[in-house]
Formats: structure tokens, sequence, C-alpha cells
């Protein structure tokens, strides 16, 4: 079946450029990242908080698989798709979905053209701002960060609207559009996308409707930088996504008149980031800013507004690589209209065993305060211990 996918996309994709050729010779690689972890945590477990009647440990999985396929044609065009399968298929409480933790079996794909003018992707994928976002320096290569980590080992309570703090969230997360990347010139790179609608996996009849929980029109820009002077690297990116809000909140807590107001709003999110190199040290740090968002608007979480930012430094000596980082996020919880805070604080440490393999650690605290009238706080400590693999 894969193979007369690949096919039927070459054709399509021959035919398009004119090439008068009837089928073209796509180059296929199969790639991707598996990820393992244990870990413990002890946290506030009273009757109704965070940790009450769970378990203080796990071991957690993240994986995908990513089909590339990739042809260079006679006018030197590069011709290519790409598609990410999740490679589980349950939530974390054993629940049968729809994809890995509740997402799609399918995650992003896309079809590129690529070439002097730059490139060009046309599928689900990120937006331009998020594909150009930089964040604080991790040690352990994201698996345990303080700021989109792929483990996180604390319990969400009732009330709390955000499970871990992150830089680069999303407005709609992986909706089909329209990106265009500028060919890199002096170290710099931008790009700019758009998304007519806030809805995954379309397919081919219709133009449809924004449906609860979404956004349409998003529009998004992106640039990044990475250079070196005199032994010091500079790496670093920022951007800005807009949107319409058409989402419906009247059954979401709210009246029908603050529904309205929310919907006639329009939902930004802006970050910016940088990482600077010397003498095996990295430091750096990243901060973000959301408002008028919706129910879904910033990475799946109920937040109207939000400030998130992170520092870090990292040490690196032959395959060993050490840090400290920390982060903070502000929330405001339009459901009870209070804001929450959560801070987070990991040292970690990872050993790159082989190319493409890495084992790493953390030991790591948190403090999630909760604004509300309920007072869903959640404090503890967690540690883990993880492998990476990509290939």
């Amino acid at each position: 079946m894969k193979r007369i996918l690949l096919g039927t996309t070459a054709l399509v994709a021959a035919g398009a450029l004119g090439t008068g050729t009837a089928h073209a010779k796509f180059d296929v690689t199969v790639n991707g990242e598996i990820y393992a972890a244990y870990g413990v945590v002890s946290q506030d477990d009273g009757d109704g908080e965070a940790g009450h009647s769970r378990q203080n440990q796990a071991v957690n999985q993240d994986d995908e698989i990513h089909f590339r396929a990739t042809e260079t044609l006679d006018n030197g065009i590069q011709v290519g798709a790409r598609v990410q399968l999740e490679a589980a298929t349950h939530n974390g409480n054993g629940a049968r979905l729809s994809g890995s933790a509740g997402h799609d079996q399918i995650d992003e794909r896309h079809i590129f053209f690529k070439g002097g003018f730059g490139e060009i992707r046309v599928g689900d994928e990120d937006d331009a701002r998020k594909l150009k976002s930089y964040t604080a320096p991790d040690p352990t290569g994201y698996i345990f960060s303080v700021n989109s980590p792929y483990f996180t080992f604390r319990d969400v309570g009732p009330g709390q609207v955000v499970s871990s703090n992150s830089t680069t969230a999303n407005l709609e997360n992986d909706s089909a559009k329209i990106i265009y990347f500028t060919p890199s010139f002096g170290g710099f790179q931008f790009a700019f996308s758009y998304a007519p609608d806030g809805t995954q996996d379309r397919t081919a009849f219709g133009t449809g409707g924004t449906q609860e929980q979404q956004v349409s029109n998003a529009i998004s820009i992106g640039g990044d930088y990475s250079g070196e002077f005199g032994g010091v690297s500079v790496s670093g990116g920022a951007g800005y996504t807009r949107a319409n809000n058409e989402t419906n909140t009247t059954g979401l807590g709210q009246t029908p008149d603050a529904a309205a107001v929310r919907g006639s709003s329009t939902p930004y999110i802006w970050d910016a980031g940088i990482n600077i190199g010397f003498a095996g040290f990295t430091v750096g740090g990243s901060i973000t800013f959301g408002d008028n968002l919706t129910s879904t608007g910033f990475n799946g979480y109920s937040v109207d507004k939000a400030r998130v930012y992170d520092v870090g430094v990292t040490y690196n000596i032959d395959a060993v690589t050490v840090g400290l980082d920390w982060s903070h996020g502000d929330y405001n919880d339009f459901t009870d209209g209070k804001e929450d805070e959560l801070d987070d604080v990991a040292l970690g440490v990872r050993y790159a065993l082989g190319p493409g393999v890495d084992l790493a650690a953390f030991v790591g605290w948190f403090n999630y305060n909760d604004g509300g009238a309920l007072n869903n706080d959640n404090t503890g400590w967690q540690a883990g211990v993880g492998t990476g693999i990509n290939f």
C-alpha cells in the first residue's frame, strides 16, 4: 500500500511540473525517534489534590516514525513528501484513542518543493513561528525539559489548566496550511504560513467551516539566525501568529455575552529565544506571550492569556552534557478568570552513548499555584532516567 501511494504522489508531482515523465523514481527513507523513561514523583496527594490515589512512578514512552520521499527533477527542483506516524494508540489511562496520547495516528504530513527560490510546504505542519522558535538549552535533549518536555511525571489536579510550560505553544496545532521559507542569506532565514482553518486531516471535499474551539485564517511569520564570531556561536529566532477567534465558549462556563465578546477577539502569540555558546557552555532563554486565546488556543489549555519564559545553561565535554534550567508560566484561566502560575526547575545530564543514542537523567522541583477559589496547588519533586534513539 505504501509503495502504491508513493507512486501516485510521484505521478502527480511529475505531471504538475510538466516534466513529461510518466513515473518519477523517488528516494524513500524511513527514520524516526523513540523515547522511553522511568520516573518517580513526590507531590501533593491529599483528598482532591493532583497526586491523590495516583501512582508515584511510571514508565512512559513517546515514539514517531517518519516516512520521507524525495526526488530532484531535471530542472533542479527537489520535490518530496513527509508523513509522521505516531507509534502509540492509547492514552495514559489505557483507553484506546485515535492516536498517541489522544492525538491523530498520522501526526504531520506535507508535500514540499525546494529550490533556489526557497521552499514551499503544503499540508499539516507547525506554523512558521513555531518552526523558527528557540528555547533555553536543555542538557537532556528535551527528554526531561522545563520547556515542552517529552516526559514529566507530575499530575494535573482539578482546576489546573496546564501540565507543563512552553514558549513554543500552538495557536492551532498541525492544521492544513501553506508555508514558504526564504533562501538562507548571511545566516538569516524567514518563513511565512497561512492556515485557512484550524482543522487537521482535511481531505478531498468541501471548504467546511470552523468548528467549536478552533480558529481560522491563521497567519504566522518567523525568522531565525545562526552564526559564529571569534569562537562564540549565536543562534536565535522569533515569530508572531494571529488568527480569527471563532470559538463558541457558552458551554465552557461563560455567559452568552462573554462568549460573544471572546468570539469577536483576535487571538495571537509571539515568542523569541536566543542561545549563545562558548568554551563548551551554552546559555540562553526564551519568552512567549499570548492573548485573546481560545479554549484550545494555547497547546490545548483553557487559557485566555499566557506569559511564559525560561532560562538555562549547559556545559558539554566530550559525550557528556550537564545543565540547569528554570521556567515560569503565568496563565489566565478563562473558566474562572483567575491567574495560575507554574514554576519548574530541573538539573539534568545526558550521555551520548553513540550516534543517535542518548542516555539521560534529571531531578526537578515544581510548584503550581492555582489562583482560583478552590486553591488547587501542587508542589513537589520528580526524577527520572530515560533514553532516546534517533534513526
